[in-house]
């Protein structure tokens, strides 16, 4: 019996270590040679991407940013959508609350604030893309929209053929201003509301003068 309960612990503790170890190592690899404003943007920027996780359905696959010595100058995240194809009005109106969320966070994130290049942050500083495809993982194919994205104050729509794909070139390449395709939700909201007899608030904040006054 003494030997069953020996060989018992012993292999709960090569599970154990099993376990932990990966952790362990995956940490150290992550935290090796990095910059506090970096480890500290990478933090915030991993938080944004769970909540519009949980929200839109969206996965994280790809965080970054920059930096001028120790100050953070950018940040960036991409997702992937799998689902049905949308049109440019229904990918406007995701861009921009994704955008907005991912901007409020990062504003609102006590850890990253001393390394900001600025406070509040512009949002010119902020970088986000969606690449869509179906649930099946094939990407949508033009006329349907393949990667929808936010930056430098631009918001753009690119579809691609199949006959181009990996080639880093697209069928179709369309932008709009922040302030134009706000503009744009808020009369589309506006109108849908009024076909149902509805009074509501727009779910898109137009830019605050503070955060023109940064772009």
């Amino acid at each position: 019996m003494k030997r069953f309960l020996q060989i018992c612990r012993f292999v709960c503790v090569v599970f154990l270590l099993i376990g932990i170890l990966p952790f362990i190592y995956w940490q150290f690899i992550f935290t090796r040679g990095r910059t506090e404003h970096g480890l500290a943007a990478d933090r915030a920027i991993v938080k944004a991407g769970n909540t519009l996780r949980e929200k839109y359905g969206l996965y994280p696959v790809c965080i970054g940013g920059s930096c001028t010595g120790p100050s953070i100058t950018s940040f960036a995240l991409d997702f992937n959508r799998y689902g049905p194809a949308f049109d440019r009005d229904e990918a406007r109106e995701l861009i921009l609350e994704c955008l907005d969320i991912f901007h409020k966070m990062v504003n609102e994130d006590d850890d990253v604030r001393k390394f900001l290049s600025a406070y509040p942050f512009p949002l010119n500083g902020m970088h986000i893309g969606i690449y869509n495809f179906h649930p099946s993982g094939y990407s949508h194919d033009h006329p349907d929209i393949l990667i929808v994205g936010y930056g430098s104050g631009k918001i753009w729509y690119l579809t691609e053929a199949p006959e181009l794909k990996n080639t880093n070139k697209y069928t179709s390449e369309y932008e709009e201003s922040y302030e134009e395709a706000v503009e744009i939700v808020k009369k589309q909201q506006r109108a849908r509301h009024a076909a149902l007899g509805m009074v509501c608030p727009e779910t898109i904040s137009p830019p605050s003068e503070e955060t023109l006054k940064t772009r």
